[in-house]
């Protein structure tokens, strides 16, 4: 028991110090619109692996974070933690960029509360920015100069969460998630001189506005999940829906000019506004053996028409996301190794929410990814190393948009544990 919560603390520790920069996801230009990428619905490795999916198909050794209804089949106290990374290529028109990033995921720690109830609580990231941008502009009325222009922008969100999943009937269980979303998010707009032609920039006319904006409420989803016994199949049906949330921001900008001195600092103005973060559904069919196989479809839609930025206005459309995935362990008891091993594909292709020159982007991946055993697996204790990773691409290069092809790995552990054991002498 310490041992888990050691390593709990430790890592959520870690976590928070390294806070919303530990999110940068390298260049990602779309990340400059509204609060960024946002990395809800995502859930554990395993849903990752299964193309987003797995919204009612529980798993016993991985904490269902993303449906807190299948919580209750989280038996065992898990205690988790990932790493993210990613190796991107930009495409704009001839043009390309290759960038790469590797950062925290998540934490989490799922407790079971007695035979009908279990609880979890975790640190995660829910939205990241990081983008640069540059271009040259002519200066009106000198045509001996011209200006050089950069768009910048990082940081992010983080999210505490705190979930229960309840089995209420035979085959229903409901389970209801209440987080802490908080973080700072950096946009800068930078100006310099130089001559056309020329490679020295004139620092003294080097100029940056920089807006501060620190973002912090609460948000609420639900979530539900039937599961059914039929013939020799287990039936799931269910979803989650996270509901709409206006989130605090307080917006400070900053006019900082470069000069021989060195830099001065002036704060224009502080204003505080609600930004608007809408509603989503996701749904969710699983059919499952109940020993070594699922598969599962997933939908999901978001109301992102409804987004209010901190300007008040709504940049985005709805969007719709389809989810394809499944599982499989050869033979979990056996003695070969290979045999014990979870293999995981999937595929998700759907609408992203930004629209750029009157189109709206969309992103497709192949998924796949792998759970191995670690030691020996006793009836007290066992541990998981899981892997996933993706391949897909958001966006287009046509009418002068960008490309992004991406590859995504996701790497993490899954300790199990059962604590409060009641010992018997015979």
């Amino acid at each position: 028991m310490h041992k888990f919560l050691t390593i709990f603390l430790v890592s959520a520790g870690l976590l928070a110090s390294n806070g919303v920069s530990a999110q940068s996801q390298a260049n990602s230009p779309y990340s400059r619109f509204g609060i960024g990428d946002m990395n809800t619905n995502n859930g554990s490795i395993r849903n990752f692996s299964m193309g987003g999916s797995g919204v009612v198909s529980p798993n016993s050794y991985q904490i269902n974070e993303l449906n807190p209804a299948l919580l209750y089949f989280n038996n065992n106290v898990i205690f988790e933690f990932n790493v993210n990374s990613q190796l991107k290529t930009l495409k704009e028109d001839s043009r390309s960029q290759r960038v790469g990033s590797t950062n925290l995921g998540t934490i989490g720690l799922a407790i079971p509360v007695n035979k009908s109830w279990s609880a979890a609580l975790g640190l995660k990231p829910y939205s990241t920015v990081q983008y640069e941008t540059n271009a040259v502009q002519p200066v009106t009325n000198d045509p001996n100069m011209q200006a050089l222009v950069k768009y910048s922008g990082e940081g992010g969100l983080s999210e505490v969460y705190f979930g229960h999943g309840v089995k209420v009937l035979k085959d229903l269980t409901i389970g209801a998630t209440a987080s802490y979303v908080f973080g700072t998010i950096d946009n800068m707009y930078t100006t310099a001189l130089q001559q056309p032609g020329g490679s020295q920039t004139l620092t003294t006319q080097q100029l940056r506005i920089r807006h501060e904006t620190n973002y912090n409420d609460f948000t609420f989803k639900t979530g539900l999940a039937y599961r059914r016994k039929m013939g020799k199949y287990n039936v799931g049906i269910g979803g989650v829906y996270n509901l709409a949330t206006d989130l605090k921001a307080e917006r400070r900008t900053f006019i900082e000019r470069l000069n021989t001195s060195g830099l001065d600092q002036t704060q224009a103005d502080s204003t505080e506004k609600n930004v608007t973060v809408p509603s989503g559904l996701q749904l969710g069919l699983s059919l499952d053996n109940g020993v070594n196989w699922s598969v599962n479809a997933d939908v999901a839609l978001q109301n992102w028409s409804e987004f209010k930025s901190f300007e008040g206005n709504a940049p985005f459309e709805n969007t719709t996301r389809f989810g394809l995935g499944g599982e499989f362990v050869p033979e979990p008891a056996s003695p070969k190794y290979l045999r014990r091993v979870t293999y995981r594909a999937g595929f998700s292709y759907g609408q992203t929410q930004y629209v750029v020159n009157n189109e709206q982007l969309k992103e497709a991946a192949l998924t796949w990814g792998f759970t191995f055993p670690l030691g020996r697996s006793l009836i007290t204790e066992s541990s998981f190393l899981n892997l996933g990773f993706a391949l897909g691409k958001r966006g287009t290069t046509d009418n002068s948009l960008v490309q992004e092809n991406f590859i995504r790995a996701q790497v993490g552990l899954s300790l199990n544990n059962k604590w409060f054991i009641q010992r018997k002498l015979d």
